[in-house]
């Protein structure tokens, strides 16, 4: 037997062992794949014996999975979910993807932080219409028909796909008018005597897990309205670094306390399963971790942006 044609075998073997174990039984697998149940069993018992283990336990009228079996599943899982992605890469390269792709968001950073990748993506691919909703709320992506869902971290363990678009570092930042008349704090318990701009439910929270108190005269839970409260000269505003990158680079706002770096936040794209994913998906995820992944100023720490936007504070 060659070497291809062995490699098939084993993994058409692994992808039989699979689908016995979602399914729960040898029937249910057969009824599934519409093969006979005996050439279910016999390619699972050539299996064991290729491993010399047990893989299943069997009576008449029901199985489990062995120990070694169990560890062995999460590899088969592995492999198949990766040739069904592989295959599904591909058919998207074949194939222009089109149609309605709905997409969920949290309130406070879906829109501001994302609409750049949005935009472009809607150029790069005519053919596909984009359908956003800002809701705080975990939903159930299947039953409520979403395609694809953009979380922050950390994410609760589940049978969804999430793929990481990158993490983000909060930035204390104010404009120059502000410093001015107000000052600016040189350690962080100053804060305390200034007006912080904030969103309610993100405390700030330095890299070793020290939750810091401030006080605000104004709450949003709209990243940017506080983007146009720090620009209006109204306070110290906390807010993630790809939102302000911009204003940064420009000399419009002014980060400060950098001697304390920010608790970072990862964010992730989650979809229900790899498994006959549409190719608009595949196109849309892949396109945007891609453009993510490619801005200076995610996955870098506010120092180290500067330093690569050639910004030099002078105080």
């Amino acid at each position: 037997m060659g070497l291809n044609l062995m490699m098939q075998q084993d993994f058409n073997q692994m992808a039989l062992f699979a689908m016995v174990a979602e399914q729960g039984s040898f029937t249910k697998a057969a009824k599934q794949l519409a093969i006979p149940k005996s050439s279910i069993s016999r390619h699972i018992s050539q299996l064991e014996e290729r491993l010399n283990a047990r893989l299943i336990n069997r009576t008449t009228r029901s199985m489990t999975l062995t120990e070694v079996g169990k560890m062995y599943l999460e590899h088969c899982k592995r492999i198949v979910e990766e040739a069904e992605s592989a295959q599904a890469s591909l058919a998207s390269q074949q194939s222009e993807p089109s149609g309605h792709l709905k997409v969920t968001a949290p309130l406070a950073f879906g829109a501001p932080l994302f609409l750049d990748v949005f935009q472009q993506f809607l150029k790069d691919y005519p053919n596909i219409n984009i359908e956003l909703f800002l809701d705080n709320r975990v939903i159930d992506l299947v039953n409520e028909e979403v395609d694809v869902a953009i979380r922050v971290g950390p994410l609760q363990p589940s049978s969804l796909v999430a793929r990481c678009i990158g993490r983000t570092v909060q930035c204390l930042c104010a404009t120059p008018a502000y410093l001015k008349q107000h000052g600016e704090p040189e350690t962080i318990e100053e804060l305390s005597q200034h007006n912080v701009i904030k969103h309610p439910n993100i405390p700030l929270i330095l890299e070793r897990d020290k939750v810091i108190s401030t006080s605000s005269r104004f709450l949003a839970n709209d990243m940017s309205v506080i983007v146009s409260l720090a620009l209006n000269h109204q306070g110290i505003a906390l807010l993630p670094l790809p939102l302000v990158h911009q204003h940064v680079s420009s000399g419009e706002l002014i980060p400060i306390l950098l001697e304390y770096p920010m608790e970072g936040r990862e964010f992730f794209l989650v979809y229900p399963s790899r498994r006959q994913l549409a190719t608009k998906v595949m196109a849309f995820v892949d396109y945007f971790i891609q453009y993510v992944q490619g801005m200076n100023y995610w996955n870098v720490s506010v120092e180290e942006f500067m330093e690569m936007e050639g910004i030099v504070r002078v105080r």
